[in-house]
This record gives structure tokens, C-alpha cells and sequence, in this order.
């Protein structure tokens, strides 16, 4: 039997160079539109002879590195595109690099770790005072038999004053108001006197229900302020002794959201008049079937002024929500580039959109992810950034700089334009290129209106509550309660804006409306900028204890 040969791999089994030689397999397929010596394909429908035609072997050769040229791209790209999903579900959702350089950067030579806590030669806050808590005094005396020398059992003589130190504590308790009301009868005989005659009722927010406001202030502030589920709270008020069914809770929570809504409103006019504003959005789950919806997929947006923030919870992500906010004015947006915001901007005149910086760079860590290869070339475009930021990182630097941000940005747009077109990068480097030159415009607001920040991570920061809400109850059942919460986070948001205490104020507002059975008709109290600076100290300040207060 004879030995088999081995052929090398079919790489280097195909020579860089083949001479011209009109040399055929046996049987060649004279049909396939592939070989140009089939018939149509400008040559005879027979087995070319040796020296004509010329050219088989090489478009063979050119064919098959082609193929291979086009399918290792495919393979660069579908590795890429694992990269970056990978990066989506398991990789670091911080952009803050662990060594304090640029993320992306060409990592240098590590020093020792820095420790936690107080850093060396910073400025100490020092301990934070309680003062102004409430004090209850304990005398931790000796024992009578060790009031004396043990040794002669003189009696000890009182020395100077006594050693004093404090303990910090916290006690919740729940308790109830027994409401009384006299009742008295008429001794005249005078009609149109009602008789018997006693107090009016305690103020209630529920009608006949036995809930006080310090019980709604606490379910709202814990579920619509700090984003737990309303589960979690009853549990840990039954551990105190508390006991409530959460059908009573939810129930009235749905008879509040009337009392909130002429404060919603009055924020959101508010907040139409500003000249600048952000918006974003974030996916939002509300579980009960509206309309034509298939699926339970809504949408929270946020849209942010200097003194006031509002959520809309709506089940689309169009334009309709930017469009009913910003129609009939005009202004400045800071916002990232979705689609919605630019059909909005189109349809009002005068509506400027300012892009945010913070998503171009987000580009280029995406670009580095895909192809880790390029880190020199991200790391460059990373660092331009950064020094763009550095020059322009508040309103007074973006003015006092406004030479260098232009000269520095005319660097970054020129740079930009030559890597466009440049095959000889890959075309995950060429796309953020492509979009930064797409958005010039808008990124570069900023440089006439130095009031314009450079990106929209104020607004991002407000849906970061929000989102942590999402994922801890999963969304809303209903779609009363989802209204509920942009009510309460708008309000919640609007009031901490302002240095407010949320216990304080809400309890402030919700004994009025116990007292009227109603919102009141002059909000002026409760929102911020109507109030007086007094009248701000006074709601800053935590709620006095009532249960102690005697």
C-alpha cells in the first residue's frame, strides 16, 4: 500500500504568485456562474487548452483569499460584538478607573494602595455635633457597699462634678391618640340648636380610616424617597410590635395621590419656564394592560431645571412626553442623542439641543472593548477628553478658557475628520468618528452659552433612585400607582433640591390636607421658591417628635 501525502494548510498551500497558465481540473463545472470560463461568462462552454485562455489559476487564487479576507472580518466582528455583550452583562457598570487614571489609559506603575478613611494631610470634618437631639439623663452610681474604703470602710466624700458621656440611640415606636370628645346636651328649649354637641373629628387623610399622618409620611418617604419595597417596611414595623395588612396601606395609598397632583402641577409649570433644561429616560414596568400595549414595558422620564425636577411616566418612548413639555417655548436641552429628542427639536422653533460629552466618551471605552487591540488609539481620544473636561469643567472655567476649549476642540474635530475615512482603522474605530462629526453642533453649545454643561449626567443621576426602585419591587401593578410615584418623585426630588426635609414638609403638607379634606388652594407654603427664608429653615429642620412632646 502506498503512503498517503499530506497537503499543507490551504494558507500556505497557495503560492503568493502562480504563473498565467490556463491549467484546468479534469471535470470542471461549466455551469456555475462562479467559474468565468462557464458558458455566458465571456468564454467558451468548453475545457480551455493549455496557454488559452489565460488566468484560471489566479482568479481561482483571488477568489479564495477574498472569501477568507471577508470571513476573518466577519469572525473580528461577531468577536467584537461578543466582547461588548459580555461587557453588558458581567463587566464593571462604573466608568471610574480603579488606579485614578483615565479608563482606557495605558496603565502606569502602581504605587501602594491608599488606605481608606481620613487621607493624610486633608482637612478633618471633624464629628458630627448631635446637640439638638433630644436628651434623657442616667445616673450610673456605685453600689452602696463600694461607696466606701474597702480597706477602713470610711465613706467616700463626693469629688468635683460628675464624669459625663454620651450614648447615642434610636427608638421607634409606634403608639395610638385616643381621641376624646365631651359630649354635651342643650338645657334650653331653643330650636335650631343641635343637641347633643361635642368637638368636631380628629383630621383624618382617609375617611374613617385609623392611619395618622406620621404613618403615611413614613410609608411614602420609605418606599417613593428611599426606593424599598413597602413589604420590607410592614415587616420590620411588625418586629416592632406594629402589625399592618398591606391592602390597608395600598388602599390608601391610591385615596392620597388626589392631595398631590395640584402640587405636581404647580411644579411642572415651574419648571416650563426655565431657558434650560435635561431630560432622559429609563425603562419603567407597570404590569396592568392599557390600551393596545402587548407588553408591561413603559417608560420614566426626567426633566431637570436649576430649581425644579419632574417625572412623566408614559407607555412609549416617542416624542410625545419632550413634545408636551417644550411646546410653545424655546431654550436650551441638554440631553443624549435618541432619536425622540431630535424630532422634538425639530417641530419647536428655537428648542437648541446640547449632546453630552459624557456619551462620546462612553464611544470610545465602547470602541476599546470591541477591539482591545486599538487601546493606544482610545486611550488618545480618552485623554483629548479629559482635557477637555478639565478646561471646561464649570461655568466660570468654560468662560475664562474660552480661547483654549476652542483651539483644543478644533484639534479634536480635525483629528475626527481624518479618521472617518481612514481604512486603515477598523470600522469600530471609524463609527465614533463618524457620530462625533454627526453631533458637532450640538456638543459644542456649550462654548457660546457657558451656563450649558458638557453632558447630561445630572438627569442620569435623578432616574439612579428610580431604577434602584425598579429593581427592588419590580415595577407597578397598577397604573394608579405608577402615576403615583412621578407625583412623589417629582415632589420628594424638587423639595431635597432645595435643601427641604422630606419628613418635615410632607407632614407639614398633609396635616393641612387632613385638616381641609383637600389639597389646599394656596400652594405658595410648599413650594420652594415662594417661600421665605425662614419659613425654609423652619422645613430643613427635622419634624418635632409629637409622641414626646407631650
Amino acid at each position: 500500500m502506498s503512503t498517503p501525502v499530506l497537503l499543507p494548510p490551504s494558507d500556505s498551500f497557495i503560492p503568493d504568485a502562480v504563473a498565467d497558465v490556463a491549467i484546468v481540473p479534469s471535470n470542471p463545472c461549466l455551469s456555475c456562474p462562479q467559474n468565468p470560463y462557464a458558458s455566458g461568462n465571456g468564454h467558451l462552454s468548453h475545457p480551455p487548452e493549455a496557454g488559452s485562455p489565460p488566468g484560471w489559476w489566479s482568479w481561482t487564487q483571488k477568489q479564495s483569499r477574498e472569501t477568507n479576507q471577508a470571513l476573518t472580518e466577519k469572525v473580528a466582528a461577531l468577536e467584537a460584538e461578543n466582547r461588548a455583550l459580555k461587557q453588558q452583562l458581567y463587566g464593571r457598570k462604573s466608568e471610574r478607573s480603579k488606579t485614578g487614571n483615565t479608563v482606557g489609559a495605558v496603565p502606569t506603575e502602581a504605587g501602594p494602595p491608599r488606605s481608606k478613611g481620613q487621607q493624610p494631610g486633608r482637612k478633618s470634618s471633624g464629628r458630627t455635633l448631635h446637640s439638638t437631639l433630644p436628651a434623657t439623663l442616667e445616673t450610673h452610681d456605685l453600689p452602696p457597699d463600694q461607696k466606701c474604703c474597702p480597706e477602713c470602710r470610711k465613706p467616700f466624700a463626693a469629688y468635683g462634678s460628675p464624669e459625663t458621656s454620651e450614648i447615642l440611640e434610636v427608638c421607634v415606636r409606634a403608639y395610638r391618640r385616643v381621641i376624646r370628645r365631651p359630649r354635651y346636651r342643650k338645657t334650653c328649649s331653643c330650636s335650631g340648636v343641635p343637641s347633643p354637641v361635642l368637638a368636631p373629628p380628629a383630621p383624618r387623610l382617609v375617611p374613617r380610616g385609623k392611619l395618622g399622618v406620621s404613618v403615611w409620611v413614613g410609608v411614602t418617604v420609605d418606599k417613593f424617597a428611599f426606593h424599598r419595597p413597602t413589604a420590607r417596611l410592614l415587616s420590620d414595623w411588625r418586629l416592632l410590635g406594629f402589625p399592618l395588612s398591606q391592602g390597608t396601606v395600598t388602599d390608601g395609598l391610591r385615596r392620597l395621590a388626589p392631595f398631590f397632583k395640584p402640587l405636581y402641577q404647580a411644579v411642572v409649570s415651574r419648571s416650563r419656564t426655565a431657558s434650560l433644561s435635561q431630560s432622559d429616560e429609563t425603562r419603567y414596568l407597570v404590569f396592568e394592560a392599557a390600551g393596545n400595549k402587548a407588553n408591561s414595558k413603559w417608560w420614566l422620564w426626567i426633566l431637570l431645571t436649576s430649581d425644579a425636577i419632574v417625572y412623566v411616566v408614559d407607555p412609549t418612548r416617542s416624542a410625545t412626553v419632550p413634545l408636551a413639555h417644550f411646546s410653545g417655548r424655546s431654550g436650551i436641552l441638554v440631553v443624549d442623542r435618541y432619536s425622540s429628542y431630535k424630532a422634538m427639536a425639530r417641530k419647536i422653533p428655537g428648542m437648541v439641543l446640547a449632546f453630552c460629552w459624557a456619551h462620546v466618551r462612553r464611544d470610545f471605552l465602547a470602541a476599546l472593548t470591541k477591539r482591545p487591540d486599538q487601546q493606544a488609539w482610545s486611550s488618545s481620544w480618552l485623554d483629548s477628553i479629559g482635557t477637555l473636561y478639565r478646561l471646561a469643567q464649570d461655568p466660570k472655567d468654560r468662560e475664562e478658557n474660552h480661547g483654549p476649549i476652542r483651539d483644543h476642540l478644533a484639534l479634536m474635530r480635525a483629528r475626527a475628520e481624518k479618521e472617518r475615512n481612514d481604512v486603515s482603522l477598523p470600522a469600530e474605530c471609524r463609527k465614533p468618528a463618524a457620530s462625533l462629526l454627526a453631533h458637532w453642533d450640538g456638543l459644542t453649545v456649550f462654548v457660546d452659552h457657558p451656563e450649558v454643561p458638557l453632558d447630561n449626567n445630572a438627569s442620569e443621576r435623578g432616574l439612579r433612585g428610580p431604577v434602584i426602585g425598579r429593581k427592588n419591587f419590580w415595577g407597578f401593578g397598577k397604573q394608579w400607582s405608577a402615576e403615583l410615584s412621578v407625583l412623589l418623585y417629582t415632589l420628594f426630588a424638587t423639595w431635597t433640591l432645595h435643601g427641604l426635609n422630606l419628613r418635615t414638609v410632607l407632614s407639614d403638607y398633609l396635616s393641612v390636607c387632613a385638616r381641609r379634606g383637600a389639597a389646599p388652594d394656596d400652594l405658595r407654603p410648599w413650594l420652594p421658591w415662594e417661600m421665605s427664608k425662614d419659613r425654609k429653615e423652619d422645613l430643613s429642620r427635622p419634624a418635632p417628635d409629637k409622641a414626646n412632646s407631650g
